[in-house]
């Protein structure tokens, strides 16, 4: 039975996975789509457009890159009631989401389901996807970006370490999960996801560290190695990122490499029509 394995690795760099050369992670067949930054927001929509094949998408909270919403509840629930949520963006509001968070309020991911949008997995059935963004981010993620400002922890070093050691922790919980999907061959799938956030928040938070960076994709390349340990040659192994990632600044091209011959994608939401394509999946279904 044919199935694909879908890895997303978010602001993966094309130009330094070439250039430093990853071969697990370039596989058979490699290269990059544009991305239309910064007409586009980022992660949140692109990983939305990937998703759906859509660019003309329904506006969501994901058009300004909100990944994850506190709780309707308390004080949050009073601010809605009031329409008066919209100071959400404010550098005021981002410090009082930090101490609701630490007080133990919960953040509820923003899915492209709660909006009646169909995605790839509710067209391709049965299908599994670990914490992917504009579908089921796991809620601790949301969190820790929460708690912690990637730009903040650029100039403070105890900010940046904690965020750092508890992105980590949270991304090796997505393997570990992964890995036992994979592994369990009495779990069936023909759609089988997880996305990493570490590939794009550490470059982020270590600017001009290429080294860093590339310290980074070695462990994820381990990890992707693990996983294609588990899938058998019927199986397209099809790696994306949503952008890419130079200096600490998004790139305005996408990675994308499959392990089979393939007409190459020419932007982001060709790699939805890709998986339908080789899965015999009608896209009148979608």
């Amino acid at each position: 039975m044919r199935r694909v394995l879908l890895i997303g690795l978010d602001g993966l760099e094309y130009d330094y996975v070439v250039k430093y050369h990853f071969p697990v992670l370039l596989q058979k067949q490699h290269g990059c789509v544009p991305v239309p930054l910064p007409d586009y927001p980022v992660t949140g929509l692109l990983w939305a457009m990937i998703l759906t094949g859509r660019e003309n998408l329904p506006t969501t909270p994901l058009n300004k890159n909100i990944l994850c919403r506190l709780e309707d509840r308390g004080i949050i629930k009073l601010l809605r009631k009031l329409r008066i949520t919209k100071i959400i963006g404010s550098s005021l509001a981002k410090k009082a989401i930090s101490l609701l968070v630490r007080r133990g309020y919960n953040m509820v991911p923003v899915s492209l389901r709660d909006y009646n949008v169909k995605t790839i997995f509710d067209v391709v059935t049965p299908s599994i996807a670990i914490s992917f963004p504009a579908l089921n981010l796991w809620p601790e993620i949301g969190a820790l970006f929460a708690k912690y400002s990637v730009v903040e922890s650029i100039k403070r070093e105890k900010l940046r370490i904690r965020l750092e050691q508890e992105l980590w922790t949270i991304e090796r919980r997505k393997y570990d999960e992964a890995l036992r999907v994979l592994k369990d061959a009495s779990i069936g799938w023909r759609l089988f996801a997880v996305h990493f956030f570490v590939t794009d928040t550490i470059p982020h938070m270590y600017p001009g560290d290429i080294e860093k960076q590339l310290q980074t994709y070695r462990i994820v390349e381990l990890w992707v190695e693990h996983f294609l340990q588990y899938t058998t040659p019927e199986d397209l192994v099809l790696i994306v990122s949503d952008h890419g990632l130079k200096n600490g600044l998004h790139t305005d091209h996408a990675f994308w490499s499959v392990n089979k011959d393939i007409e190459p994608p020419k932007k982001l939401t060709d790699f939805y029509h890709i998986i339908l394509e080789y899965l015999g999946v009608s896209s009148s279904l979608s």
